[in-house]
């Protein structure tokens, strides 16, 4: 059995670079509750043969005015034609996505919504690869969250025609789908670090559920998603009705719909693989798959607590399992303020959000889904800090920012024999815009082994590229935490 020091390594160098192996792709940015887009339906008035389906994030309320946001998301159906992006010359609408005045798809949705002096829309659209898109941009249209919540987001096609159409709504607090085990019949098992990375965020809306999934040990062959003359389950991932990893999870889980919906529910196994290193310092080949679907199952939040999240293989076996637990809330950080001393010209902003998740003792005993998007920190850290510290973020012992003296260090378990805050690190987009963000480098899984209770009013410390405390914020409980 791994000690939770080596399991602890092994992720951390999970997380580099290396020149040899591939790693994994950035996440989503977080939002808090977020904003999501996922019933798109045609446009009112659209009569052509485009359907778009898919899903987009919005992060509202960044920048120091939080009049700002960024927009995240997976679409299809798209306009093939938008390969290389707009042509505003045919129209400023060109292969564009915005938030439109209207509150509704089933009639006009007006113009462009923003509150600022000039249209700042121009800067959301989409390159389609095929007739698909995997869709991130950030501009500041001087609204907030609560101005944009039931607005219609419209995505158009090249020649800034209107094509599809799906209302912002916000979710309810994510549900967690972990720790990941071999379904009880699998044949094989999964390593340690295979079940410690691997986890999956559920979110539901009266539309859609929503599951945005990293995993380890996944079929290789499923590249090209599922081959549906093998099994209609092939490389799926699924809800199922079961309520144990240890028996049979019987079937797909859904309620008051005519015709099975998990067939949209399927991973892609990333061709460049991946890999972890044991506790010996030897690399392992590992198969890896991430990202996001959203499907319309009939569920509430309450309808899945407790059911399993079952993923297959390309044959349609049952390989991997874990319990979907019901939601504890989360923590965050809605504001900063100067490290006290702190003399820089640096101001963060922004917000962080972290997900309770219960792990197996194996993992850490409990972790937190560390999840942040922050504007006004380091340029610098576009590239990776060697520096103790260098592009940090961490919960710290004290519970007040006003006080150097106080804060202390890094907060976690007495109980562990390292340091679990050593990795947890921030990553410019783009230090050359004005308005980039930066993201945790991945969705950071910190093992704490700590109660919710214990993290709530500690200090939260953002540090520059060279390991320099450079601004601090509460953890609040979700009602106070955006």
């Amino acid at each position: 059995m791994l000690s939770l020091h080596q399991l602890a390594l092994s992720f951390a160098t999970f997380h580099d670079d290396h020149d040899d192996h591939h790693v994994m792709p950035d996440p989503p940015p977080p939002s808090c509750l977020g904003l999501k887009a996922t019933n798109f339906v045609p446009y009112f008035d659209y009569e052509g043969d485009l359907a778009v389906t898919g899903n987009m994030i919005i992060s509202p309320e960044l920048g120091a005015d939080k009049s700002g946001m960024t927009a995240y998301g997976s679409l299809s159906g798209l306009d093939t034609t938008c390969m290389w992006g707009p042509d505003t010359s045919i129209s400023a609408n060109s292969c564009g996505i915005h938030i439109h005045e209207g509150s509704s798809c089933t009639e006009d949705a007006g113009g462009h919504f923003y509150n600022t002096a000039e249209d700042p829309w121009g800067a959301g659209y989409y390159m389609a690869d095929g007739d698909s898109a995997d869709v991130g941009f950030a501009l500041m249209p001087g609204t907030s969250s609560a101005d944009i919540v039931g607005k219609a987001v419209i995505v158009h096609d090249y020649n800034g025609g209107r094509i599809g159409c799906a209302l912002l709504a916000t979710p309810m607090a994510e549900q967690i789908a972990a720790p990941f085990s071999k379904y009880f019949s699998a044949e094989a098992e999964l390593s340690g670090q295979e079940m410690a990375i691997s986890f999956a965020t559920i979110y539901t809306t009266p539309d859609a559920t929503i599951i945005q999934y990293q995993l380890m040990g996944v079929d290789s062959a499923c590249t090209e998603g599922p081959d549906l003359s093998q099994s209609a389950n092939s490389c799926g991932i699924h809800i199922h009705e079961g309520d144990s990893c240890d028996e049979d999870a019987l079937g797909h889980y859904y309620l008051d719909l005519d015709a099975d919906p998990w067939g949209a529910g399927f991973y892609e196994t990333d061709p460049n693989g991946a890999g972890y290193y044991d506790e010996e310092g030897i690399w392992y080949e590992s198969s890896y798959a991430s990202g996001d679907f959203a499907l319309a199952a009939g569920l509430s939040q309450a309808d899945i607590a407790g059911k399993t999240l079952i993923v297959h293989n390309q044959a349609g076996g049952r390989t991997h399992c874990a319990p979907i637990n019901a939601p504890m809330g989360f923590l965050g950080v809605g504001a900063f303020s100067p490290y006290p001393g702190y003399e820089g010209s640096l101001a963060v902003a922004g917000g962080v959000k972290m997900s309770y998740v219960p792990m197996h003792a194996e993992a850490g005993g409990s972790a937190v889904l560390l999840e942040a998007l922050l504007v006004g920190v380091d340029p610098r850290c576009e590239s990776s800090s060697e520096a103790a510290n260098g592009c940090g973020v961490h919960i710290h012992e004290g519970y007040d920012c006003s006080d150097a003296d106080t804060i202390g260090g890094h907060l976690y378990s007495a109980a562990l024999d390292f340091d679990p805050w050593a990795e947890a690190s921030y990553y410019v987009h783009s230090a050359s815009d004005p308005y980039s963000t930066a993201s945790t480098w991945r969705n950071e899984l910190v093992f704490q082994s700590m109660g919710v209770d214990e993290l709530v009013g500690r200090a939260f410390v953002v540090h520059d590229f060279d390991g320099a405390r450079i601004a601090c914020g509460i953890v609040a409980p979700p009602a106070e935490a955006c």
